[in-house]
């Protein structure tokens, strides 16, 4: 009788295990494909080291000529007008902005909340009303009647 050698732990383990393999791009796709590849990499880690064409104080003063105009601008920029007190303006024309805007979306939101209420099947539309009603009111103010 032959007598079988002794397989330790370790031994099986290391038999049992796979062979790690490691596939890149190269080994599934073509020479052509690959090459595409690389340089759309290439362009797009150009593109993120592009320079901005403007940084947050050119937008600040294009915002300050657009709002109130280039002397403004030139006095705010002599310093004769201070940072704290454009800044004030600033929010205040923005929050006007907004306040014109809200009126726009009240219309949107009546109309688009009533679609979804008759969707799920509550009852009938009255979106269209609401916002026929927000419309009026606010072409008397825009005509000067209070």
């Amino acid at each position: 009788m032959v007598k079988k050698p002794e397989i330790t732990l370790e031994e099986a383990r290391s038999k049992i295990k796979p062979k790690k393999t490691t596939f890149q791009a190269s080994d599934l796709i073509d020479k052509d494909r690959l090459r595409e590849l690389r340089e759309k990499a290439k362009k797009s880690a150009q593109d993120r080291n592009k320079k901005k064409l403007f940084d947050k104080w050119d937008a600040y003063s294009a915002e300050i000529v657009a709002r109130f105009g280039y002397d403004v601008y030139q006095k705010w920029n002599e310093g004769e007008i201070e940072i704290a007190q454009m800044d004030k303006w600033l929010n205040a024309e923005r929050a006007r902005d907004k306040g014109q805007l809200l009126n726009l979306e009240a219309i949107i939101i009546a109309l688009v909340s009533s679609c979804v209420k008759y969707y799920k099947g509550e009852k009938k539309p009255t979106g269209p009303s609401e916002a026929r009603k927000i419309y009026q009111e606010e072409a008397k103010i825009a005509k000067g009647e209070f």
